[in-house]
């Protein structure tokens, strides 16, 4: 028969620590967002969302972009068979 992992009687530190300073991040965001209307609060999270992909797409194409390619191609690997000799 396989033994079972025991149940810990008492939440870990951290456990505790993280739910103390979600806890915390939660009413101080509601105390900041109470006096908003609705309307506002849907604009700022448009807002949000519009520059959190701006900045994911600049960084999808700065990777991927000509300048990029070219330096990736320019450099070798281990199994280059010019880098043992």
């Amino acid at each position: 028969m396989k033994e079972g992992k025991k149940k810990q009687d008492a939440p870990s530190v951290c456990h505790m620590y993280c739910l103390l300073l979600q806890d915390k991040w939660a009413k101080k965001m509601t105390g900041l967002t109470k006096e908003l209307s609705k309307k506002k609060l849907i604009c700022f999270l448009f807002v949000f969302v519009v520059l959190s992909a701006g900045f994911f797409l600049y960084n999808i194409y700065a990777v991927f972009s000509k300048k990029n390619i070219e330096i990736l191609k320019n450099t070798f690997s281990i199994t280059d068979k010019n880098y043992n000799k």
